[in-house]
């Protein structure tokens, strides 16, 4: 559009008899404006091709950008099953210990009555040992009991 402005304006000076340089004729002026046209063609094409050439390396960053918050989410998502897999080892083993500490109440309870039946089965043996007569076979006695 803004070559067909600028055509129209030199081909309007032309017809009017306008001219641009001292001294060059009618065409030489219009064959100027159209070898400036050509360069300004020339020069905007360029200007095209590297914006078209920044399109695609900002094209291609984002493509990388996306692959890499793809990578992330999946890592994310990796980490949230890894998470969820230690909390159910660590509730196992919970329960686990749970069931342990009660085992282990239920045989501390067990041992201190075991302990406390060896405490009266030796008092009573004592005892009948300190009935014995005897002061040898009394010693004798007492000494099982130790």
């Amino acid at each position: 559009m803004k070559r067909m402005l600028i055509l129209s304006a030199a081909v309007l000076a032309l017809a009017l008899g306008t001219s641009g340089a001292q001294g060059a004729t009618p065409e030489e002026n219009l064959k100027q404006q159209i070898t400036n046209l050509q360069n300004q063609s020339k020069s905007q094409n360029t200007q095209l091709e590297n914006a078209q050439k920044q399109l695609t390396n900002i094209r291609g960053q984002l493509n990388a950008l996306q692959q890499k918050r793809g990578g992330i989410s999946g890592q994310i998502e990796n980490l949230s099953r890894q998470i969820a897999s230690l909390k159910s080892q660590f509730n196992s083993l919970n329960n686990q210990l749970k069931s342990l500490n009660t085992r282990l109440t239920s045989q501390g309870k067990n041992v201190s009555a075991a302990q406390s039946r060896l405490n009266n089965t030796k008092s009573q043996g004592r005892s009948r040992c300190n009935q014995l007569k005897n002061a040898a076979e009394k010693a004798k006695c007492l000494e099982s009991f130790k």
